[in-house]
Protein backbone atom coordinates (compact mmCIF):
# COMPACT_ATOMS: atom_id res chain seq x y z
CA UNK A 1 0.00 0.00 0.00
CA UNK A 2 2.92 2.32 0.74
CA UNK A 3 4.27 1.67 -2.74
CA UNK A 4 0.87 2.14 -4.38
CA UNK A 5 -0.26 5.27 -2.54
CA UNK A 6 2.83 6.93 -1.07
CA UNK A 7 5.39 6.32 -3.79
CA UNK A 8 7.60 4.18 -1.57
CA UNK A 9 9.98 1.83 -3.34
CA UNK A 10 8.86 -1.80 -3.21
CA UNK A 11 12.27 -3.41 -3.13
CA UNK A 12 13.17 -7.07 -3.33
CA UNK A 13 14.31 -6.77 0.29
CA UNK A 14 10.88 -5.53 1.43
CA UNK A 15 9.06 -8.22 -0.56
CA UNK A 16 11.33 -10.88 0.97
CA UNK A 17 10.56 -9.39 4.40
CA UNK A 18 6.83 -9.65 3.78
CA UNK A 19 7.12 -13.27 2.61
CA UNK A 20 9.34 -14.26 5.54
CA UNK A 21 6.92 -12.53 7.93
CA UNK A 22 4.00 -14.55 6.59
CA UNK A 23 6.04 -17.76 6.94
CA UNK A 24 7.07 -16.76 10.47
CA UNK A 25 3.46 -16.25 11.50
CA UNK A 26 2.54 -19.58 9.87
CA UNK A 27 5.12 -21.26 12.11
CA UNK A 28 3.88 -19.36 15.17
CA UNK A 29 0.32 -20.53 14.71
CA UNK A 30 1.46 -23.98 13.58
CA UNK A 31 -0.35 -23.58 10.27
CA UNK A 32 -1.07 -26.95 8.80
CA UNK A 33 -3.83 -28.76 6.99
CA UNK A 34 -7.10 -27.00 7.69
CA UNK A 35 -10.68 -27.77 6.82
CA UNK A 36 -11.80 -25.36 4.10
CA UNK A 37 -15.23 -24.10 5.16
CA UNK A 38 -17.20 -20.89 5.60
CA UNK A 39 -15.71 -20.22 9.06
CA UNK A 40 -12.18 -20.39 7.63
CA UNK A 41 -13.10 -18.05 4.78
CA UNK A 42 -14.66 -15.55 7.21
CA UNK A 43 -11.61 -15.72 9.49
CA UNK A 44 -9.24 -15.11 6.57
CA UNK A 45 -11.38 -12.24 5.28
CA UNK A 46 -11.45 -10.69 8.77
CA UNK A 47 -7.64 -10.88 9.00
CA UNK A 48 -7.17 -9.43 5.51
CA UNK A 49 -9.74 -6.71 6.29
CA UNK A 50 -7.97 -5.75 9.53
CA UNK A 51 -4.64 -5.65 7.70
CA UNK A 52 -6.09 -3.41 4.99
CA UNK A 53 -7.56 -1.12 7.66
CA UNK A 54 -4.11 -0.73 9.23
CA UNK A 55 -2.64 0.16 5.85
CA UNK A 56 -5.43 2.55 4.87
CA UNK A 57 -5.29 4.39 8.20
CA UNK A 58 -1.51 4.70 7.90
CA UNK A 59 -1.78 6.19 4.42
CA UNK A 60 -4.65 8.48 5.41
CA UNK A 61 -2.70 9.69 8.44
CA UNK A 62 0.39 10.40 6.36
CA UNK A 63 -1.50 12.22 3.58
CA UNK A 64 -4.28 14.06 5.39
CA UNK A 65 -3.21 14.69 8.98
CA UNK A 66 0.17 16.32 8.45
CA UNK A 67 -0.68 19.43 10.51
CA UNK A 68 -1.84 17.52 13.56
CA UNK A 69 0.62 16.62 16.32
CA UNK A 70 1.01 13.03 17.55
CA UNK A 71 -0.43 14.15 20.92
CA UNK A 72 -3.55 15.50 19.21
CA UNK A 73 -3.96 12.32 17.13
CA UNK A 74 -3.51 10.06 20.17
CA UNK A 75 -5.99 12.11 22.21
CA UNK A 76 -8.51 12.23 19.38
CA UNK A 77 -8.24 8.48 18.86
CA UNK A 78 -8.86 7.73 22.53
CA UNK A 79 -11.73 10.19 22.95
CA UNK A 80 -13.31 9.10 19.66
CA UNK A 81 -13.09 5.43 20.64
CA UNK A 82 -14.64 6.21 24.04
CA UNK A 83 -17.62 7.93 22.41
CA UNK A 84 -18.13 5.10 19.92
CA UNK A 85 -17.92 2.37 22.59
CA UNK A 86 -19.84 4.11 25.38
CA UNK A 87 -23.34 3.24 24.08
CA UNK A 88 -22.39 -0.46 24.20
CA UNK A 89 -21.28 -0.35 27.85
CA UNK A 90 -24.66 -1.53 29.22
CA UNK A 91 -24.42 -4.64 27.01
CA UNK A 92 -21.38 -5.87 28.97
CA UNK A 93 -22.35 -5.60 32.63
CA UNK A 94 -19.64 -5.92 35.26
CA UNK A 95 -19.42 -9.48 36.59
CA UNK A 96 -18.31 -8.62 40.11
CA UNK A 97 -17.38 -5.92 42.57
CA UNK A 98 -15.18 -3.10 41.31
CA UNK A 99 -12.49 -2.71 43.95
CA UNK A 100 -9.88 0.04 44.16
CA UNK A 101 -7.29 -2.39 42.80
CA UNK A 102 -9.43 -3.25 39.79
CA UNK A 103 -10.09 0.44 39.13
CA UNK A 104 -6.36 1.23 39.34
CA UNK A 105 -5.52 -1.64 36.98
CA UNK A 106 -8.17 -0.37 34.56
CA UNK A 107 -6.74 3.15 34.65
CA UNK A 108 -3.19 1.81 34.24
CA UNK A 109 -4.23 -0.26 31.23
CA UNK A 110 -6.03 2.69 29.69
CA UNK A 111 -3.14 5.10 30.22
CA UNK A 112 -0.11 2.89 29.66
CA UNK A 113 -1.34 0.28 27.23
CA UNK A 114 -3.56 2.53 25.14
CA UNK A 115 -2.86 6.23 25.57
CA UNK A 116 0.93 6.04 25.79
CA UNK A 117 1.04 3.33 23.11
CA UNK A 118 -0.96 5.53 20.73
CA UNK A 119 1.26 8.49 21.48
CA UNK A 120 4.33 6.43 20.57
CA UNK A 121 2.53 4.99 17.52
CA UNK A 122 1.59 8.40 16.12
CA UNK A 123 5.09 9.74 16.85
CA UNK A 124 6.53 6.81 14.86
CA UNK A 125 4.02 7.49 12.10
CA UNK A 126 5.13 11.12 11.90
CA UNK A 127 8.87 10.37 12.13
CA UNK A 128 9.20 7.15 10.10
CA UNK A 129 6.12 6.99 7.91
CA UNK A 130 3.35 4.41 7.94
CA UNK A 131 5.23 1.46 6.44
CA UNK A 132 7.98 1.42 9.04
CA UNK A 133 5.68 2.45 11.91
CA UNK A 134 3.15 -0.29 11.14
CA UNK A 135 5.89 -2.89 10.91
CA UNK A 136 6.01 -2.92 14.71
CA UNK A 137 2.66 -4.75 14.62
CA UNK A 138 4.65 -7.79 13.38
CA UNK A 139 6.00 -7.99 16.92
CA UNK A 140 2.59 -8.39 18.60
CA UNK A 141 2.58 -12.22 18.34
CA UNK A 142 6.07 -12.34 19.85
CA UNK A 143 4.99 -10.36 22.89
CA UNK A 144 1.81 -12.43 23.19
CA UNK A 145 3.97 -15.56 23.29
CA UNK A 146 6.34 -13.99 25.81
CA UNK A 147 3.51 -13.00 28.15
CA UNK A 148 1.93 -16.44 27.74
CA UNK A 149 5.25 -18.05 28.68
CA UNK A 150 5.93 -15.74 31.63
CA UNK A 151 2.46 -15.53 33.15
CA UNK A 152 0.51 -18.56 31.91
CA UNK A 153 3.27 -21.18 31.84
CA UNK A 154 2.75 -21.78 28.12
CA UNK A 155 5.45 -23.77 26.37
CA UNK A 156 7.97 -22.44 23.86
CA UNK A 157 8.33 -24.95 21.02
CA UNK A 158 10.70 -25.16 18.07
CA UNK A 159 7.88 -23.81 15.87
CA UNK A 160 7.68 -20.84 18.21
CA UNK A 161 11.42 -20.16 17.98
CA UNK A 162 11.45 -20.53 14.18
CA UNK A 163 8.35 -18.35 13.82
CA UNK A 164 9.72 -15.63 16.10
CA UNK A 165 13.04 -15.62 14.25
CA UNK A 166 11.16 -15.27 10.96
CA UNK A 167 9.08 -12.36 12.23
CA UNK A 168 12.14 -10.55 13.63
CA UNK A 169 14.04 -11.11 10.37
CA UNK A 170 11.06 -9.86 8.36
CA UNK A 171 10.79 -6.74 10.51
CA UNK A 172 14.51 -6.05 10.07
CA UNK A 173 14.30 -6.53 6.28
CA UNK A 174 11.43 -4.05 5.97
CA UNK A 175 12.53 -1.41 8.48
CA UNK A 176 16.32 -1.23 8.25
CA UNK A 177 17.55 -0.25 4.83
CA UNK A 178 21.23 -0.56 3.96
CA UNK A 179 23.15 2.71 3.98
CA UNK A 180 23.67 4.25 0.55
CA UNK A 181 27.27 4.21 -0.62
CA UNK A 182 28.68 7.61 -1.48
CA UNK A 183 31.16 8.18 -4.27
Amino acid sequence: MGAAFLGERLTLRKMAGMAIGVLGVAFLVRLGPVEFNSKLVLAVLACVGATLCYAIVGIYTKKKLTGITPMQMATGSQVGAAFVLMPFLPLAPVQGEITATIALVGVALALLCSAVAYLIYFRLMADLGPTKALTVTFLIPLFALLWGYLFLNEHITMNTVIGCAGVVLATWLVVFQPAQKTA
